[in-house]
This record gives structure tokens, sequence and C-alpha cells, in this order.
């Protein structure tokens, strides 16, 4: 992922210290300019104190204690032609989880503002005919797009088959959960041609990663052949302040968006 490119991870008790000015920021001064910078915070403490943090990309707190005061969170200030992209002039995506923040007289400014179309992978193979008796496993390609994040809003897997008027199978399509087991979905081909979809979200398939490691498989049991024309999954980024099962106390402090298109 982009977000792998440059980064600092703090894990397991650690413990970073921003005071008196401090600067957490990228330049785009380098040979290969990148600005995308992920910080990510497990089971560690995050304290901000009179200082800033400017980039785009990521901070992605877990199990942790983050306390700001009189600081900002914000953009990079000065961006080359090359790298100007509404992505690159934004802070980045803040998602918690299992964390207790404290933010005192600061700012979080410039929050990514766009929603994100939705974007697809198609499987390998892209279509199939099942012969009575014959099961196929399909897997998904990621498509060449640029990943905001890893974190979805929403996963749908998409089949539109077709089966003639004297089809008479009962199996229905299954996904491998992350349990590493199969099971199914509500897609079971009938005697026609029809277009049916199965929320994988709420099924637990919620990021990036589970998409790429995601599989679709579906055996005919029927007397006669079943197509499947099209398998895919549509999905949609996660790009709000995201806080799971955390507490996020806010005082004296302005957050905004950038609404620049």
């Amino acid at each position: 992922y982009e977000k792998d490119r440059h980064f600092m991870t703090l894990n397991n008790n650690s413990k970073l210290i921003m005071e008196n000015n401090a600067m957490l920021t990228v330049t785009p001064k380098q040979l290969d300019p990148w600005l995308k910078f992920g910080l990510t915070i497990n089971n560690s403490e995050l304290y901000i104190k009179d200082s800033k943090i400017a980039f785009p990309g990521w901070i992605t707190i877990t199990n942790s204690n983050v306390t700001i005061i009189n600081s900002t969170i914000t953009k990079v200030e000065e961006i080359p032609t090359v790298l100007e992209r509404d992505d690159n002039d934004d802070c980045p995506l803040l998602y918690f989880e299992n964390s207790n923040v404290t933010i005192i007289n600061s700012r979080i400014e410039h929050y990514y503002e766009c929603t994100l179309p939705e974007q697809v992978f198609v499987s390998s193979p892209s279509n199939f005919t099942f012969l009575p008796g014959v099961n196929k496993t399909f897997q998904f390609i990621p498509s060449d797009i640029e990943i905001k994040t890893d974190r979805l809003s929403a996963v749908i897997l998409e089949i539109t088959y077709e089966a003639n008027e004297s089809y008479d199978g009962k199996n229905f399509v299954q996904y491998l959960s992350k349990d590493g087991l199969y099971y199914n979905t509500s897609i079971q081909p009938q005697n026609k041609t029809d277009t049916k979809i199965f929320d994988l979200f709420s099924e637990g398939i919620n990021n990036i990663k589970d998409l790429e490691k995601l599989c679709v498989r579906f055996e005919n049991d029927g007397n006669v052949n079943v197509t499947f024309d099209s398998v895919r999954v549509v999905f949609s980024y996660e790009n709000d302040i995201t806080l799971v099962n955390s507490k996020l106390y806010a005082i004296d402090t302005y957050m905004d968006i950038d609404f620049r298109r």
C-alpha cells in the first residue's frame, strides 16, 4: 500500500512525546518525492504539547492514550506542482480504537473532504461456466487504484449469472471468512438470468487486506450448466474521523474540513 512507503510505528508501551514547537512532517525535497506518511501507535502513548503534525496520510491508534494540548494537526504548506493532488493537501486521516483521546485548545485543520467513488475488484477468472458437478473458486485482483486508506465503509459482492429454465440446483455462493472457513452468502443461482448482491462488510470483510485474501466459490449441484458472467466486489473507503470503542474529549478545540476540490 501507499501507507507502507514512509511510516513510524510505536508498539508495546512505547511513548512519543512532542513538546516545545516540535514538528512531525514530510518534505517534497526528495529525489523521488512522496508525501504520504503513516503514524501507527499500538499499546503505547502519544503526548503532544505546543507542537505540530503536518502531513497527508494516516494516524492509526489502538489500545493507547493520546493527549494533545495547544497543538495543530494540519497539512503540508507548500506542495510542488508535480504532487498537487486533492489528497496531498490535507491533514492525516484519524482512526482510534480502544483508546482514550484528549484534545485541549488545539486545531485539526484541512481534514480530507472527498467522498471517494466506489472502487471495484474484479475476480480472476472474471467469468466461468459451471458444468453439473463442477466447482470453482474465484479470487480478486486489486485494481490499479491509489489506496487512500485501507479501512473501508462498504463491501458488496455482486454476481451476474445465467441458467436455463430446467436448472434445479440448490447450492449458494460461498465466501471465505476471516476464520478460514467458507460460509453461504444469500446468492443462490436460479433458473434465469439475474444479478444478485451480498453485503460482505457486515460479515467482517472491512479492510483492503481482507479483500486481498477474499475468495468466493460455487459448486453446481444442478442438472444443467450455470454461467457466471461477472463476479466482482464493489467497495468504498472510510475517510471519517473514526472512533471504535474509544473516548474523545475535545475542549476549546477547532476542527475543519478542506473543501477545496
